[in-house]
């Protein structure tokens, strides 16, 4: 960003700013800006993620002020990469963006974005968010790791001698993970694709199809290569042999005879990078859902396929086993429940009677509610052979006579938290007047306008 000559030495830094935009006109000009406030802030400035987090080589910032939109990693990813890559760093961020997209805001109070602007701007304006946040820099203390939100990590271990499984099971056991075995490749291709653990330690020399084989296979299927995979191996890899495992998607290694204390650090490191990864996929997917359902609800709509399309990709993003949309006018109640069993939507004109107690939560639950057990509670309707125990619930906010509620069950208990609830209240808030529009056109009798369709 600037000439070395102009980066204050260390003992003079007060603050280190990064500014991450594809477009260099924009960095320059904000670098510039900031520069002048204080000269004993060091500015940096990169024209994309992969870019900017180069450009830091592992030290430390204050702020981060990034384009929402850019080319291979957007705003949101950045920062989330970066706070992976330094746990202990507590930088602000800003996110500047082009386009104001219905849900932005709440994505970035769940992403503790300090703030979001809006283009165009004037420079004064960062000048003075930049000067507030920084005023407020406190010492940077480590973070705790991330915590799996189920008690337990599912761990496969893959080895074809019954001595060496015996030996990694003991010294695993003590940290009380979930084991898994496998005894050759094929084994253990089969165990990944049913359990879907979220690590392997994987032996190099096995029968029917050796590791790299099935590191080969796992890194080619788009369900598994998320899943990390630490080689095992007798003898220390020849070189060319390690930089092939790396290559082909290793998260690690490790060489036999191994110690405890080695194996489980490196089994720690390896399942925070895995949960670090979940949750920005996670966040992403629940961004594209927010970015989809604003699409859909600009287009010409009816309430059932409007209703559907929510149901569908909502249910889809959060995994859930069940999601239910019900919708009450003075004139019928309407329901719209999705299922996995049965993931055709169904439509209920005149719904089953156990589901109308639930629009009454509202005047108890206005800002909707998480449930770690339904079947701990009397009033939610539970049909034979439904699999749901954990639930989230959130109400539309009343538009003229409409009111309703947007519901969603998984089969394990203490599945759902409040993000999904708040995630949940931004799917209605972008919906209700859309619904309550459509909803109005056909209970007056007028039609809604077509569907146009594109090629």
């Amino acid at each position: 960003m600037t000439s070395d000559s102009s980066v204050p030495s260390s003992e003079l830094i007060e603050g280190r700013i990064l500014i991450v935009d594809d477009n260099p006109g924009t960095a320059e000009t904000l670098g510039r800006a900031l520069a002048r406030i204080n000269p004993k802030w060091e500015v940096l400035a990169a024209n994309n993620g992969n870019q900017a987090i180069q450009q830091l080589q592992g030290r430390s910032i204050d702020l981060l002020i990034t384009d929402l939109i850019m080319p291979g990693m957007d705003g949101f990813q950045l920062i989330e990469q970066l706070r992976q890559q330094s746990p202990g760093n507590r930088f602000h961020s800003i996110i500047i963006t082009a386009y104001d997209i219905p849900g932005l805001r709440e994505s970035a109070r769940r992403m503790k974005v300090s703030e979001v602007l809006i283009k165009p701007f004037s420079p004064e304006r960062i000048c003075q968010l930049a000067q507030r946040l920084l005023d407020n820099v406190q010492p940077t203390t480590p973070l705790a790791a991330p915590q799996k939100s189920e008690a337990r990590f599912k761990i496969l271990v893959a080895d074809d001698n019954p001595n060496n499984l015996a030996l990694l099971l003991r010294y695993l056991q003590q940290e009380d993970y979930d084991l898994l075995t496998a005894s050759d490749g094929l084994e253990t291709l089969q165990t990944l694709h049913t359990e879907r653990p979220d690590l392997v330690l994987l032996d190099v020399s096995m029968p029917e199809m050796d590791g790299f084989q099935v590191l080969e296979r796992a890194q080619a299927d788009p369900t598994l290569k998320h899943i990390p995979i630490i080689i095992v191996t007798a003898a220390r890899l020849d070189p060319v042999d390690l930089q092939y495992a790396l290559n082909l998607g290793a998260a690690d290694y490790l060489t036999k005879p191994f110690d405890r204390r080695e194996l489980v650090a490196r089994v720690r490191a390896r399942l925070r990078d895995k949960i670090n990864w979940d949750v920005m996929q996670r966040r992403q997917k629940e961004l594209n859902l927010l970015l989809d359902i604003a699409q859909r609800v600009n287009q010409p709509r009816d309430v059932p396929a409007l209703s559907e399309f929510l149901l569908h990709r909502t249910a889809e993003t959060l995994d859930a086993w069940q999601a239910c949309l019900c919708i009450q006018t003075p004139k019928e109640t309407f329901v719209q429940i999705w299922n996995k069993d049965w993931p055709q939507v169904t439509d209920q004109k005149a719904p089953r009677p156990e589901w109308l107690p639930l629009l009454d939560w509202q005047f108890r639950h206005p800002e909707g509610v998480v449930i770690e057990n339904v079947r701990q509670h009397s009033d939610w309707p539970l049909t034979p052979g439904d699999l749901s125990h954990s639930a989230v619930l959130a109400f539309l906010q009343p538009q003229h006579t409409l009111r309703g509620f947007l519901a969603l069950t998984h089969e394990k208990k203490g599945y759902f938290e409040d993000e999904h609830r708040r995630l949940l209240q931004t799917i209605l808030q972008l919906v209700s007047q859309p619904l309550a529009e459509a909803w109005n056109l056909q209970i007056n009798g007028q039609s809604t306008p077509p569907t146009e369709t594109t090629e």
